[in-house]
């Protein structure tokens, strides 16, 4: 009888570490899944930061090229420089390029962020950065996508169709220049030169700067994690 106790307790004590190891070589398990997807997820993460940056620096180059040529265009208004007609017609299409405003995507930290393998990370510090440009940046990028849309977008779709006039059965546009030395058009000009200044010099390259240090962070972590 006593033999039989020996033997079932050792028996139960098998079962009890036979469950044990498989719930520790199913948890290994997960965490190298885990370790391996969040892998992909970084590297997805750096392939959207890189286009954000690409994006942020062709619209802060954009933005430059415009604010040249409202530069341009109110020495002309003011009678300080002559030019001709279809020298003012390529400043105000560049002018137009003050308008473009930069759109974050982040699909990659979305996803990695709902599975929670975001957490699986590490390093704290990058974890930090990633919240500030992907929740913080990102918002503040949006908000004040609104406000430069207020302040340039929608004053200039109301104000081009009158200074470049659709011609008579055609889809080409003519400048109206009683229209161009109006002090509306000059008081726009302004208007819009201040707003893209402050759109380009503080959200466009601050988010920018956050980006490309995150880029150097992420590449970083994938180098010493994942030897």
């Amino acid at each position: 009888m006593l033999g039989n106790s020996k033997r079932h307790i050792f028996e139960i004590v098998v079962i009890f570490l036979g469950i044990t190891l498989s719930f520790y070589a199913e948890n290994y398990r997960q965490d190298i899944e885990i370790r391996n997807l969040l892998k992909d997820d970084l590297f997805s993460i750096n392939a959207d930061i890189s286009n954000d940056i690409n994006e942020m620096e062709r619209i802060d180059k954009r933005i430059k090229t415009s604010i040249i040529a409202i530069d341009s265009l109110r020495l002309y208004i003011s009678d300080k420089i002559d030019v001709d007609q279809n020298t003012l017609v390529r400043l105000i299409k560049r002018m137009l390029y003050s308008r473009n405003t930069f759109f974050p995507y982040g699909a990659a930290y979305q996803v990695a962020q709902s599975s929670g393998r975001i957490n699986a990370i590490s390093d704290q510090g990058l974890m930090k950065v990633l919240s500030e440009y992907y929740q913080n940046n990102y918002e503040r990028v949006r908000i004040n996508n609104g406000l430069h849309d207020d302040a340039i977008t929608k004053p200039l779709a109301e104000f081009y169709p009158k200074m470049m006039v659709r011609k008579e059965f055609s889809s080409e546009r003519e400048l109206n220049m009683t229209v161009l030395k109006k002090k509306e058009f000059s008081d726009l000009l302004i208007t819009i030169q201040y707003s893209a200044e402050i759109y380009t010099n503080y959200i466009i390259r601050n988010t920018l700067a956050t980006a490309q240090d995150l880029k150097t962070r992420v590449e970083a972590y994938l180098k010493e994690a994942y030897k």
